[in-house]
């Protein structure tokens, strides 16, 4: 639960902290500015677009249409959307109500990788220039001159057939950093990079016929090489009977800049709620609607799209209690209230699909401000199959600690049971060898049977601690290259005894020149002896044999017998944990059902396979395998 508030918490304050960078981006923009998305629903604005254009902060979530702006545009909206379709900016002059005249300049909005987003429409103040126009071209020569001087703007009178200028203001020599003699030597051609200079002509020519006024961003290039971008609203102007044209530059390159930042600013926002895993929502009061969701919510909560999601609240989405009995509405105005409270609040949620399904979550809520509007953020992570996860964790923890506790009872049991065997053990021993003294042939028969028993108990013992061993990853394996004939003999000449005395033909068929492979001979000899011991076990008379064999990648060893057999059944079985079985049609005890299971296991850690054929009444073959090392 730590971990996920921790991400939440760090999550919510990326996009936080990017949202109150361009935030405060916005801001430092002096001059209105409006961030629409492709369906006009406005994103972001200035502080200058509320004093200017009446757009507040609670319209931000409104189409551009509903608002109703200080300043008459006409077609503003069809204008907007033929920027968004042709994807060409469109520029054009407006006045308002009071006199003041605006350049408005209205752009495709392009993500970083160049994608359209939506739309900027930004307001450039030019009432200054075109009051300075005016003055110019109503002005006799002094004034003129007065006017010209001091301007704010950069002006050039240029000789439209030289391309040379005639004439220049100080605040154009400032601009590209040229004495006034210096600049008077100069024409179009010397203060523009040259990679530049066909578009500049270009946009020279459409100026002096009358086609555009106002040339945006044009790269200038300063006398020390450096450069930055400038509008250029030029008209013709008639001088001693000589048509020249007259440029007012106006120098954009700070707010280039700034248009770039807020660009940019805007993507790594809008990058990281719409590619976030987790479902990201901002809602407002009074009514605490849903304001936005990233597409991880539309589809977290099964809605058809964001206009659908809008139309909620967070108690519309949840059950109508909560798990604790609360009325969810009851609740999550208790969850709104701490988060606006402590700046942020942190708590577990079940919510509600549309289709009715309910679902467990986390959610941070976090408050944030921009200027007078306040809105919480909320980060809603579906924790359902978390918790399917901490559940089924939870209930193999368990059993790991069952098995733990059941493995060291068992081996507490084996091992005080093995101490008191020892004793029987050598106590029968010692008389049926007599050494306390002499004992008749009938006593010494049935000690010899309590003997046989005591062997019988502790083999059961054994078996039952190698499980254990094998089933906890405990039993060590000691693996090393070895002849596996010979081992197979070894394990034969130990059992011989034992088939002999049961009357069986025992014999041993060894594979010549058979490769070296890998294994523990004692754990191999003890699954042989387990195998042999069941064919003599289950063989009435007839014969056993053992034999080793090459196939292909692994070398192959089988104990058969003529025994009794396995129902079909039953083959399933064989190797299972306490499986005592009938064989054909009959079933003996004394095995704990362990062997064959410790054998699997053996031969499996050894990256083998082991397997059973069987026929009733005709006997059967077990077989198992181990790998030859790769070369």
């Amino acid at each position: 639960m730590f971990t996920t508030n921790e991400e939440l918490q760090n999550r919510n304050k990326e996009v936080i902290l990017l949202n109150n960078d361009l935030t405060n981006l916005l801001v430092s923009i002096n001059m209105p500015v409006i961030m629409m998305g492709t369906d006009l629903v406005i994103r972001r604005i200035t502080p200058q677009a509320e004093k200017v254009l009446n757009v507040i902060p609670s319209d931000i979530g409104r189409s551009i249409s509903r608002i109703k702006l200080n300043v008459d545009i006409p077609d503003f909206e069809k204008i907007l959307l033929e920027v968004i379709e042709t994807l060409h900016s469109q520029t054009f002059e407006i006045k308002d109500k009071d006199e003041n005249w605006y350049l408005v300049r209205v752009r495709p909005y392009r993500t970083l990788d160049n994608r359209i987003s939506g739309v900027v429409a930004i307001f450039n103040d030019i009432t200054k220039r075109k009051s300075m126009e005016k003055d110019l071209a109503a002005a006799k020569e002094e004034e003129f001159r007065t006017v010209f001087e001091n301007a704010v703007d950069g002006i050039v009178i240029v000789d439209i057939e030289s391309r040379k200028f005639y004439r220049v203001n100080d605040e154009f020599c400032r601009l590209l950093g040229y004495s006034p003699d210096e600049i008077k030597k100069l024409g179009i051609m010397d203060i523009h990079p040259e990679k530049n200079l066909p578009y500049v002509i270009e946009q020279f020519e459409k100026q002096v016929k009358g086609e555009i006024h106002l040339a945006e961003d044009l790269p200038v290039k300063r006398k020390d090489g450096s450069v930055f971008y400038a509008d250029i609203n030029a008209t013709s102007i008639t001088i001693a009977g000589k048509v020249y044209m007259i440029g007012f530059f106006r120098d954009t390159t700070k707010r280039k800049e700034a248009e770039d930042l807020l660009r940019a600013s805007e993507e790594k926002y809008r990058s990281l709620f719409i590619s976030s895993h987790d479902a990201i929502m901002t809602f407002e009061p009074p009514d605490w609607k849903y304001t936005s969701g990233n597409p991880t919510t539309i589809k977290m909560f099964g809605m058809k799209n964001e206009t659908e999601f809008l139309t909620y609240n967070p108690w519309k989405l949840s059950p109508e209690r909560q798990p604790d009995g609360q009325y969810s509405i009851d609740k999550a105005k208790e969850m709104i209230e701490t988060a606006m409270r402590n700046g942020s609040h942190f708590f577990e949620w079940m919510h509600k699909r549309v289709t009715g399904e309910e679902f467990s979550t986390n959610v941070l809520l976090s408050r944030v401000e921009q200027g007078e509007k306040v809105s919480l953020y909320a980060t809603v992570r579906d924790v359902t199959e978390q918790m399917h996860l901490e559940e089924e964790l939870k209930i193999v923890n368990e059993q790991k600690a069952a098995a733990e506790m059941k493995s060291r009872f068992t081996s507490m049991v084996s091992h005080e049971l093995r101490t008191p065997l020892t004793a029987i053990k050598e106590g029968i021993a010692l008389v049926v060898d007599e050494v306390v003294g002499t004992i008749s042939d009938e006593q010494k028969e049935l000690l010899n049977i309590s003997k046989k028993n005591v062997d019988r108990l502790s083999r059961l013992i054994n078996n039952v601690l190698d499980f254990q061993k094998l089933d906890s990853g405990r039993m060590k394996f000691n693996i090393e290259t070895a002849d596996i004939n010979e081992t197979v003999k070894d394990a034969y000449e130990t059992m011989v005894l034992s088939a002999k005395k049961a009357g069986l033909n025992f014999t041993l068929e060894l594979a010549p020149a058979l490769p070296k492979c890998r294994f523990d001979k004692d754990k191999i000899i003890q699954v042989m002896a387990n195998l042999i011991t069941n064919a003599i076990k289950f063989t009435a008379n007839g014969y056993i044999t053992i034999k080793t064999a090459q196939a292909g990648d692994f070398i192959q060893v089988s104990v058969s017998d003529t025994g009794c057999g396995i129902r079909k059944s039953d083959l399933s079985k064989v190797f299972g944990r306490f499986e005592q079985l009938y064989h054909g049609g009959e079933r003996k005890t004394g095995g704990s059902g362990l062997g064959l299971a410790i054998s699997k296991e053996i031969i499996e850690r050894h990256k083998g396979k082991i397997s059973v054929e069987s026929t009733v009444a005709k006997g059967s073959k077990f077989t198992f395998t181990l790998p030859l090392p790769r070369e």
